[in-house]
């Protein structure tokens, strides 16, 4: 979404074949932030270039910057605080179609000064008539939690409508 132009190095690939199967995976670096990495894998069951296909995806970013990840999804604010999280997303896709997605975003302290250390886990689901977001924390702040413990915050929405619904659970 950035306007910016990100120049990768480091730049692993590998794509495999495998009957109907299509494997991609791989690492890269950004070139203004040596010490981010990231890693990626795709499998999907047909080309990817067509809108019949099946498949996983999954992506893992280490010591992202927080203001290059904030600006990438285009919430381009000057309030971000700077330092460095990582993020892990895993997705299932049908018929080229996002179905669902669990995701775990950290912070740890040593990698931040202005922030407290976070950790949340989450999910996110279509539904018949729109989506479903849930996320979970694992720890925020010196506050560290169980599942049985966290506060589980849920958020539907539905396709067409302004309706937004949602709940906390503690």
């Amino acid at each position: 979404r950035g306007n910016q132009t990100q120049v990768f190095d480091e730049l692993q690939l590998a794509i495999v074949g495998d009957g109907d199967r299509r494997q991609i995976s791989g690492s890269a670096k950004r070139l203004s932030a040596s010490d981010e990495q990231w890693q990626f894998r795709m499998e999907a069951d047909a080309s990817i270039l067509a809108s019949d296909w099946n498949g996983e995806l999954s992506l893992r970013g280490r010591n992202v910057d927080r203001t290059y990840l904030t600006q990438i999804l285009g919430l381009n604010r000057p309030q971000i605080p700077s330092g460095a999280l990582d993020i892990s997303i895993n997705s299932d896709w049908r018929a080229a179609k996002l179905q669902t997605a669990s995701f775990e975003v950290e912070v740890p302290k040593e990698k931040t000064d202005d922030l407290d250390a976070l950790k949340v886990h989450g999910n996110i689901r279509r539904l018949k008539d729109g989506w479903s977001l849930g996320f979970l924390p694992e720890q925020f702040g010196n506050e560290t939690y169980t599942r049985e413990s966290a506060p589980m915050v849920r958020v539907r929405w539905l396709d067409n409508s302004a309706r937004l619904a949602w709940a906390i659970s503690d």
